[in-house]
């Protein structure tokens, strides 16, 4: 799988894909992406604990 097309699946940026790449993210299939994720990422540290709300969606 290209790691532009897993980084819309997973609803990131094409940069941040590759970033978590070089951290070590598989990206063979959307659910090991998923399993890596949730086993190395810290959950605060994403956009639904932003504390002014801002979601990260373009306007």
């Amino acid at each position: 799988m290209k790691v532009s097309n897993l980084a819309q699946r997973l609803g990131i940026s094409r940069q941040m894909a590759y970033r978590l790449k070089a951290r070590g993210m598989p990206c063979d299939s959307l659910e090991s992406a998923i399993k890596w994720r949730g086993r190395n990422l810290d959950v605060t540290q994403t956009k639904t604990w932003r504390i002014d709300g801002n979601l990260g969606v373009k306007r």
